[in-house]
């Protein structure tokens, strides 16, 4: 794509709110402070673009009919994102309301055996996510383990272990992640006020700074798959190094729980709460 000097229409708030989603979730740059021609400046990502090209790519988003109009109008667009963290850039709208992958009615003994070993019911049988991924026994089985050591092995304590898990849930809009660890964060000490805090912006709630860390961490990595220096140096200064690798690892891997509850439909178990009011 050729870049080059364009005055452009200008932008309503929304359009560019939109617009700035689209070049995050890209990899492209984020536009924050007001210093671009069109309201707002430039934060490189990954050194993809300069200044002067990505100033040139947003006047050519904001030409573009489609961007423009469905920053206006789209329930998919950050601002109806932005309640939270404005890292997320998707509505519920766009969740599957029904299981695409149905869960296994009848699994063999072996898969049963497996399954016995997570979380269950209070009735005893399997939680949905479990039943789901028993479509695929042995991913199920690996898929335990990795799981089963952030919950019962890790060297992190649960309260923040949880922090980062429901952070991330919100995140990617899994409310399905974000029910099952709501009842397993007020396990761990979050309070209810805690737990509905962490689906808005962190200066919402007077969070302690160890905590605030914590989302900081889970919204970096969400929003463009690194922990800044600043927030690393933050966790440093608190975690040891094999504590550190536990938090990027257990974002990223309730990040992808997150994917896949989204994308297969699981649907909440019975009692298990949604998003907080």
């Amino acid at each position: 794509m050729a870049f080059g000097q364009s005055s452009g229409p200008q932008a309503s708030a929304k359009q560019m709110q939109y617009l700035e989603a689209l070049l995050g979730k890209a990899g492209f740059a984020t536009f924050r402070e007001a210093r671009h021609p069109l309201g707002l400046t430039q934060r490189q990502a990954g050194g993809k673009f300069s200044t002067a090209e990505a100033s040139a790519l947003i006047e050519l988003l904001l030409a573009s009919p489609t961007a423009a109009s469905r920053g206006a109008d789209d329930d998919s667009s950050a601002e109806n994102a932005d309640e939270g963290t404005g890292v997320r850039t998707t509505s519920d709208k766009r969740r599957p309301k029904y299981a695409r992958l149905r869960a296994v009615k009848n699994p063999s003994e072996e898969v049963q055996a497996i399954i016995a070993k997570g979380l269950t019911r209070p009735d005893g049988k399997p939680l949905n996510i479990f039943g789901t991924l028993a479509n695929h026994p042995a991913l199920l089985k690996r898929f335990n383990v990795l799981g089963g050591f952030f919950l019962s092995k890790g060297t992190l304590p649960e309260r923040e272990r949880e922090i980062v898990i429901l952070r991330v849930g919100w995140n990617c809009r899994a409310v399905y992640e974000f029910g099952q660890h709501t009842i397993i964060g007020k396990r761990a000490g979050l309070t209810d006020a805690e737990i509905a805090a962490l689906i808005r912006k962190p200066d919402s709630y007077a969070w302690r700074t160890p905590d605030a860390v914590l989302i900081a961490m889970a919204d970096e990595l969400c929003a463009d798959d690194c922990v800044s220096d600043k927030t690393w140096q933050d966790l440093a200064a608190r975690w040891d190094e094999a504590q550190l690798a536990e938090l990027v690892m257990l974002a990223g891997f309730y990040r992808m729980v997150s994917g896949f509850l989204n994308s297969t439909g699981v649907q909440l178990d019975p009692d298990t709460p949604g998003w907080p009011d």
